[in-house]
């Protein structure tokens, strides 16, 4: 029996595209029951953990973490002005102002920008997370 080279390559095709959808039609179950890690934050390998809100990854891809907490753990003062919305960070020498909603930031009296902006979630002042 001889077979042609169309029965061949349909044969071939037929293979591959049955192959493709097994692949994909495995990857379905564990895509439906796959769960975004929560996140996790140390400070020189100390987790921080946060007793209300907890950290998020923003529309901007960037992790958000509660200000407050990360920052006394690192040993800075954080203040906090309502009327203004700003945050402030010291550590020895060094303040950092934030205002909630503005893509810029003051560090050291020098403004700089960001590629997001601080946000008020649940009573608490969330910041980018810098590494």
């Amino acid at each position: 029996m001889k077979i042609n080279r169309k029965d061949q390559n349909y044969e071939k095709r037929t293979a591959t595209a049955l192959t493709v959808l097994l692949l994909l039609m495995g990857l379905v179950p564990a895509m439906s029951i796959a769960k975004p890690l929560p996140l996790r934050v140390e400070v020189n390998t100390k987790r921080i953990y946060f007793p209300d809100e907890q950290p998020y990854v923003d529309k901007a891809q960037r992790v958000q973490v509660p200000v407050r907490f990360v920052s006394e753990a690192l040993g800075a003062k954080v203040g906090w002005n309502a009327a203004t919305k700003t945050v402030t960070v010291e550590l020895d020498s060094n303040r950092v102002v934030l205002v909630l909603g503005s893509k810029k930031y003051k560090v050291n009296g020098v403004e700089k920008q960001m590629d997001t902006a601080a946000e008020r979630v649940g009573g608490r002042t969330f910041v980018p997370l810098v590494l």
